[in-house]
């Protein structure tokens, strides 16, 4: 039997895989998204924060405070750049609270 030779290295195999299949690469960008979530704004807002949820192009995050909501939604601007800067892969069009 003759073995096939493939020269690709397997992060670009993977990075193809990925950007092929929209429910991976869908998936891959929530995880990113919520690591980033709680690395930039901490264990505090964190702790509110009871899902965040990437669909459409629109980061979803459920909150459990609804003064922190209200706070968030001012900066809501402030934060759609900076996922924007920190996910230039990832298309974001808008962010909302619940």
């Amino acid at each position: 039997m003759r073995k096939k030779k493939n020269d690709k290295p397997i992060q670009d195999v993977l990075k193809e895989f990925v950007s092929n299949n929209k429910k991976v690469h869908q998936g891959l960008a929530q995880e990113k998204l919520r690591f980033f979530w709680k690395k930039r704004y901490g264990s505090v807002i964190d702790s509110y924060t009871e899902k965040l949820e990437y669909h459409h192009h629109v980061v979803t995050v459920h909150m459990t405070s609804s003064a922190l909501k209200q706070e968030l939604l001012m900066s809501s601007n402030k934060i759609l750049k900076t996922l924007r800067e920190a996910f230039p892969d990832i298309i974001i069009d808008g962010i909302k609270f619940k």
